[in-house]
């Protein structure tokens, strides 16, 4: 807010005594949205969190809105906010349209493919049922869904991510702290405000080191206090190993505790890679089953192939996990 004082005039570095004779109120202009080829035009309450949908013309005039001052927007951003209660001052308020509704899952049906160093063709990639792929390594002939580090790909980016796993860089001089890691995340956001933008972890949430901090359970306790503030969180989850005996025991173990302390959208990544660090031979279908009784009905496989065995090695396999997946997701 804006104050007057009387005198109006003082000396500045001195001490002042003066009688506030006015205050004057900031105004706060509306913020007004509709979806690009859509008519529906809402009011946008930032502070709480909600949009509003704005039922009539007369509602709108009445309030003393600018047509003008309406932004264009793409449908899925406008979905983001929450639906508030509808504005209508010459009758009944009810509900805007469904399609202005969050998803309660976003990632819905997405079942991509990571790729490192060797890469399948688009063939192979629609051919096992894969309908995204998530490139660590440069693209491959894809013109289908991404997610991806930078923007531009030569298909549409559906979702974006800040890197790796950087939780499990176990170097104090370049390790990002969890907060450096969701700064980035947020300025990749207004960069492209319309894609969702998340971080990658390791399911266990901060790689079982201590990262920047003195403790392991205190790197894991930082990441937990900024972990909500992204969009979404991908979350590494290999449990088929010699020293884990039951694999579904290791999910549901993993599954509780993001339960506990995650609050946005999850898509796991599962495995698909075995033979070294003590990895074994993974069964996709089980994966898939297990993450979709939970909700998370989207995936990544990690990954094609490197120097470990992968999707490429149990193309039949993934082939089923996704033609089940691709049934249970219509």
């Amino acid at each position: 807010m804006k104050v007057k004082f009387e005198p109006n005039e003082f000396e500045v570095g001195k001490e002042y005594h003066g009688k506030i004779i006015e205050i004057e109120p900031v105004i706060v202009k509306p913020l007004l949205q509709k979806a690009e080829g859509y008519d529906e035009v809402f009011l946008i309450k930032k502070e709480e969190n909600i949009k509003q949908w704005i039922m009539n013309p007369e509602t709108f005039e009445k309030r003393g809105y600018d047509w003008n001052k309406i932004e264009l927007v793409s449908l899925s951003g406008l979905k983001e906010y929450p639906v508030g209660e509808s504005l209508n001052d010459f009758g009944m308020s009810k509900n805007p349209p469904d399609i202005y509704y969050p998803e309660p899952y976003p990632f819905k049906g997405i079942r991509a493919l990571l790729t490192l160093k060797s890469k399948p063709n688009r063939q192979q990639i629609t051919d096992l049922g894969f309908n995204a792929i998530m490139p660590y390594s440069g693209s491959v002939d894809w013109t289908g869904d991404y997610i991806s580090i930078p923007k531009d790909r030569p298909g549409k980016v559906i979702l974006r991510f800040t890197g790796d796993e950087l939780d499990c860089n176990n170097n104090k001089r370049d390790n990002p702290t969890p907060q450096e890691d969701v700064d980035e995340c947020l300025r990749m956001k207004l960069e492209t405000p319309e894609i969702m933008v998340g971080i990658n972890l390791e399911g266990s949430i901060g790689c079982g080191i201590s990262g920047c901090y003195e403790s392991v359970e205190k790197y894991r306790e930082e990441w937990v206090k900024v972990i909500n503030k992204v969009n979404y969180v991908s979350l590494n989850v290999y449990p088929y190993r010699r020293d884990w005996p039951d694999p579904l025991e290791k999910m549901e173990e993993f599954y509780n505790f993001w339960k506990a302390n995650i609050t946005v959208p999850i898509i796991p990544v599962i495995q698909a890679h075995w033979i070294t660090v003590g990895l074994t031979k993974p069964d996709p279908i089980e994966q898939v089953k297990f993450w979709f009784s939970k909700g998370l009905t989207g995936f990544v496989a990690y990954c094609w192939a490197d120097e470990n065995k992968g999707v490429r090695d149990m193309q039949d396999e993934w082939k089923e996990a996704n033609n089940w997946a691709r049934k249970e997701s219509i």
